[in-house]
């Protein structure tokens, strides 16, 4: 799967391993920022209802 993703990387000009290393890291923290700014929303609503 990875191969395929970085063999059709190859094909377009301009995009290189680096970029696609990047596109995968920004995913990746994306889905980190995402779950984290949840939890603090959750936190703070319980507290709330203290």
């Amino acid at each position: 799967m990875l191969a395929g993703a970085f063999a059709n990387a190859q094909t377009f000009p301009g995009v290189t391993a680096l970029n696609l290393l990047l596109f995968i890291l920004l995913i990746v923290l994306q889905k980190n920022t995402i779950r984290t700014i949840w939890q603090l929303w959750q936190q703070s609503r319980l507290s709330k209802e203290d």
